[in-house]
């Protein structure tokens, strides 16, 4: 009973008066914006009520109550009623895609009547042996001799009847060319250009299929409410809410009834055409960067860091990323005003949408290369290569647990302390052990060495002057055509209404020099290849104590 009640008080707290909102936008009357809230509110009462009586625990909060609001609303439709009690005919603790699972109903209704729509059209031989086959599901022989055919005859009727039909549904749906949004709904990936707050808006959107093909559609162009419902197939009823929330975490903007996606979108075939400009340019750029890091194999040793005894071939993974960062800072063009958002974060939201088929040399590596962007806060920075896109890094630098903040704190500790355990207490030896357990350092006598590189602020600054400095110097020509050429290719690739942030994506195609940059080397065989992510993804970590 305790707990049941916590768990309302808390959804009440924290929800109540965001459904009172919702549903007086719903009615447009305060006195039935009430009672339809009212009834909400009753409803999660008894699915709560419900779930702890069964001991099912409620994962995500937010899921639930909506679902359950779009339920009551849906229902109160179909009925033509006043908010009446009515009891709920599904799970709601379910981490489905509410709208999402009615477009495919839809989806699959509206085949079936296109199927309809297509059978009527056969001739009554072709339509009868079609019915009797797969409806009444008769035998071929009975339907020869119903019909005074041969079984011949009607097996050739039913494989011409099927082929005829494909091809006719098929030239139909080629006919509409916006259908492929009902038919095939579209994946977007999300991802931050910035400083992520620990619940960021891009998760709810990213959880929602809906919301994704959403903002896809209203990309290029702006649409009208009707223009998406006769896009996707969904009812005007079920987009509402998923546009208003759009709206109100500025995904999108609503001018004169038009809805229109404010965050850059940038597609597979643009990514392709970024990487195929970076590999014309690979000798002035890629490997003016690695052969120079390479050729300074010993000035980089002297620096004496901590990992400076690491193979080259470990090595060349901070390195690269670490010149690259170097070599831009200063970079006027790189540089971006990050907005502030809803959710109290500091960044530009991107999505990234796979819209090509094609195979191409910038695929993937299948030995596990993969990409998670770069990551910097205070003293340390990493770079997410080869880590199979999660790392218990992400947590540990972002500081978003108790705990990880005490494996920061730790960690810095140990740096200031020469690594030296000895002074550690029994309870702060237990976070220790996780550092261990995590890969993050190894013990040796009464040190904790770290598994990464670890430099001073003074050694930083050397390796800037003595190894950074001559490589940039040569590396300035090739820079510059790769800047012309970006600018270029963007310049006419911005939809109108996003001209305000037109930068972004030239700003991120500068990015990428870091990424391809390792890509190459680790295809030329330069880059150690780690046994798997949880060794790989401390290969481009860094941290710098700046007091030293």
């Amino acid at each position: 009973m305790q707990v049941k009640n916590q768990l309302f008080e808390e959804i009440t707290k924290e929800y109540s008066l965001q459904i009172l909102k919702w549903a007086y936008k719903k009615c447009g009357d305060s006195d039935r914006a009430e009672e339809l809230a009212q009834e909400v509110m009753v409803q999660i009462f008894s699915a709560v009520q419900k779930s702890v009586a069964e001991g099912k625990r409620i994962e995500q909060v937010e899921h639930f109550v909506w679902k359950i609001a779009r339920y009551v609303w849906c229902h109160s439709l179909r009925k033509n009623t006043r908010y009446v009690m009515c009891p709920l005919e599904e799970d709601l603790r379910d981490e489905s895609d509410f709208a999402g699972e009615l477009a495919e109903r839809e989806e699959r209704e509206q085949m079936i009547v296109q199927l309809r729509k297509q059978v009527s059209r056969l001739n009554y031989l072709q339509r009868e042996i079609l019915v009797s086959f797969y409806i009444d599901g008769l035998p071929q022989k009975t339907i020869a001799e119903r019909l005074g055919i041969s079984e011949s005859a009607v097996k050739w009727h039913l494989h011409d009847t099927r082929q005829k039909l494909k091809k006719e549904m098929a030239e139909d749906m080629k006919q509409q060319k916006d259908m492929n949004y009902v038919y095939r709904p579209r994946t977007l990936f999300m991802a931050i250009n910035g400083m992520m707050p620990p619940k960021a808006d891009i998760r709810p959107l990213e959880d929602s299929k809906v919301r994704q093909n959403l903002c896809i559609a209203c990309y290029e162009e702006p649409k009208s409410l009707d223009e998406l419902t006769e896009l996707l197939g969904i009812p005007k009823a079920y987009l509402e809410f998923d546009l208003e929330w759009l709206v109100d975490r500025e995904f999108m903007t609503c001018e004169n009834g038009k809805y229109a996606t404010t965050f850059y979108i940038r597609s597979e075939t643009v990514n392709q055409e970024c990487y195929r400009l970076y590999g014309r340019l690979r000798e002035q750029v890629a490997d003016v960067i690695i052969k120079g890091l390479l050729a300074a194999e010993d000035k980089i040793r002297a620096v004496g860091f901590h990992g400076s005894e690491f193979p080259m071939e470990k090595l060349l993974w901070v390195l690269i990323y670490n010149f690259c960062g170097y070599y831009q800072y200063e970079d006027e063009d790189r540089k971006l005003e990050f907005p502030i958002r809803p959710d109290g974060g500091r960044y530009f939201p991107l999505g990234y949408l796979d819209d090509s088929d094609l195979i191409t040399e910038w695929e993937v590596d299948n030995r596990g290369f993969a990409y998670n962007g770069p990551l910097r806060d205070e003293g340390f920075s990493w770079f997410g290569l080869y880590n199979f896109e999660y790392s218990d890094i992400i947590d540990m630098i972002d500081r978003f647990t108790p705990e990880n903040e005490r494996l920061n704190r730790l960690l810095v500790e140990l740096v200031s302390k020469d690594f030296d355990i000895s002074y550690l207490t029994e309870d702060r030896k237990h976070d220790l052990a996780k550092l261990v357990e995590r890969g993050y350092v190894k013990l040796q006598e009464n040190k904790a060495l770290p598994q990464f590189v670890v430099m001073t602020g003074t050694q930083l600054k050397q390796l800037y002057t003595e190894v950074f400095a001559p490589i940039a110097e040569n590396l300035q020509p090739g820079y510059a055509q790769l800047k012309e050429e970006l600018k270029k290719l963007y310049s006419e690739k911005m939809p109108k209404h996003l001209k305000d942030i037109s930068r972004l994506p030239f700003v991120q195609s500068l990015y990428t020099m870091e990424y391809v940059t390792s890509l190459l080397a680790f295809r030329d065989n330069l880059l150690y290849v780690p046994k798997d992510s949880e060794e790989g993804q401390f290969l481009t970590l860094m941290y710098v104590d700046w007091e030293k």
